[in-house]
C-alpha cells in the first residue's frame, strides 16, 4: 500500500472514535509524513481528521522503509521506538510527537493498519 493510501484508511478509522476526541487539539494541527517521492499530511483536530495533499509543514515524520510505515499505522510499533532505531526521521514539536504517536497507538486493533 502507498504512503497516501495507509494514511487516507488511518484518516477514515480514526475519524469515526468518539474517543480519540479528548487527546485531539482544538484547532488545527497539520503534520506531514513522507516516505520516498510520496508526501501527504493529516489534519487533526477535534472536528476531524483528514489527508491532505501536496501540503508542508512544521511537524514532518520521514520513513526510510515501507514495513516501518506499516508497523506505526497498524500500531504494531511506537513513532518514539522507530526513531530510536533510526527507521524514521521526525522535524517538529515534541508535543505533536506524542500526540501522533498516541492516535496511531489508540488506534491499533486494525489487522491491516487503519
Amino acid at each position: 500500500m502507498t504512503l497516501q493510501a495507509l494514511l487516507r484508511s488511518f484518516a477514515n478509522y480514526a475519524s469515526t472514535q468518539q474517543h480519540l476526541e479528548p487527546l485531539l487539539p482544538l484547532e488545527e494541527k497539520v503534520m506531514c509524513f513522507r516516505f520516498k517521492e510520496e508526501s501527504c499530511a493529516l489534519k487533526m483536530s477535534r472536528h476531524e481528521i483528514t489527508l491532505l495533499e501536496g501540503i508542508k509543514g512544521t511537524d514532518t515524520i520521514t520513513f526510510w522503509k515501507e514495513e516501518d510505515l506499516h508497523s506505526l499505522v497498524s500500531g504494531l510499533v511506537r513513532l518514539q521506538l522507530l526513531l530510536r532505531w533510526k527507521g524514521t526521521e521526525y522535524i517538529g514539536s515534541y508535543r505533536t510527537l506524542l500526540l501522533a504517536e498516541s492516535l496511531f497507538h489508540i488506534c491499533k486493533p486494525l489487522e491491516k493498519g487503519a
